[in-house]
């Protein structure tokens, strides 16, 4: 059936995308702009930071949308998304431009670009195996824009020392948690969970440690930025891992919470430790203190796009799929986070302790 049929904008001049065979990304934005309407084609990506790169454009809609209602609007996007979804090439990272885009690769209108731009993020299962990397005019535009290129094809970077741990009883286990144990700290810790009833996790399960259904995969340690361990807990459980983790948790050593109370509760309910001794720090509250008033959330990948110019470490991995995925990115990622975490709390503290901010 033809999805023009019948809609709000059928008369309308229709805009084809502009695909070059050898397009590495597309950005997709709302809709036709009037110049381009008139001139019955899609203007190149303007930003000079892409005109080396083999980009494409696309609209949410072909035709621009002129005296409609929101709904007309909304049915437009609907029936236009059966051509981009065709004329999306499988795979092809897509840049966001602006809300409208945003809601729809993402599938979802709880959060909009201002919220993820700079970061690389899942797209919704409808569009296929692609990532998305929403962007939003601003002063921030080119240090996002440089972002995109250098992780477009980059791969993902590595810890400079990072020790897996499947079984604390095991020689090679028993050596890393006793050095866990005796370490004088600071250290920071991440904990990666999942929804043990369903799959992809339910959104608010993997967060809430009181749910029936929460279930831990992991906690990572880091001991400096780019140094740590994985303990890869799930397989043997709480009661294999107890007597493990109750030194290194319990342990006087300063530990540094990348979520707060969160990686705390998530270890303490489901038993993996009777107690977390000395959590003198958090990174959530490290990030309020340190933040310049523009971030639209206390994401730790976006605290570290805007403050430190890092790169997103998950790779737009979908953490709703913690449960499956490869043990090796998961603990490369979670220990890069947790020495984020560390690394956030360390500044904010020692900006304190020199008295370059107030913090109440």
């Amino acid at each position: 059936m033809n999805p023009c049929a019948g809609c709000p904008a059928e008369a309308r001049s229709k805009i084809p995308p502009v695909i070059p065979p050898d397009v590495c990304a597309v950005v997709v934005s709302e809709a036709p702009t009037e110049q381009e309407e008139c001139a019955g084609a899609l203007r190149p990506v303007s930003a000079p930071e892409l005109a080396a790169l083999s980009v494409g454009r696309a609209c949410l809609t072909r035709c621009r949308p002129v005296l409609v209602s929101d709904a007309q609007r909304r049915e437009m996007r609907r029936r236009c998304a059966a051509f981009l979804r065709a004329d999306l090439p499988p795979g092809a990272p897509v840049i966001t431009a602006g809300d409208e885009a945003t809601y729809a690769l993402l599938g979802s209108r709880e959060r909009g670009a201002a919220y993820w731009r700079g970061l690389w993020v899942r797209a919704a299962a409808e569009w296929g195996e692609r990532r998305v990397f929403p962007l939003v005019e601003g002063d921030r535009l080119a240090g996002d824009l440089a972002r995109f290129i250098r992780t477009l094809s980059a791969p993902a970077p590595q810890p400079r020392h990072l020790e897996v741990v499947v079984d604390p009883g095991g020689v090679p286990g028993r050596t890393v948690m006793r050095r866990l144990a005796e370490h004088p700290g600071p250290w920071a810790f991440d904990v990666e969970s999942y929804d043990g009833a369903a799959f992809p996790s339910r959104p608010g399960v993997p967060t809430d440690p009181c749910h029936p259904d929460f279930r831990v995969r992991g906690v990572a340690v880091a001991w400096s930025e780019d140094e740590g361990a994985w303990l890869e807990l799930a397989p043997l459980g709480p009661e294999a891992w107890r007597p493990w983790l109750a030194p290194v948790f319990g342990s006087p050593a300063v530990k540094a919470a990348q979520g707060g109370h969160f990686d705390e509760e998530a270890l303490v309910v489901p038993g993996w430790v009777p107690a977390v001794v000395n959590r003198g720090e958090d990174s959530m509250l490290a990030a309020l203190s340190l933040s310049d008033g523009r971030h639209a959330s206390l994401r730790l990948e976006r605290l570290a796009a805007d403050l430190l110019g890092a790169d997103p470490w998950w790779d737009a991995a979908d953490k709703a799929r913690m449960r499956d995925l490869p043990l090796a990115d998961v603990a490369r990622a979670a220990v890069l986070d947790a020495g984020m975490a560390l690394w956030v709390c360390t500044h904010a503290r020692d900006l304190m302790e020199r008295g370059e901010y107030w913090s109440g």
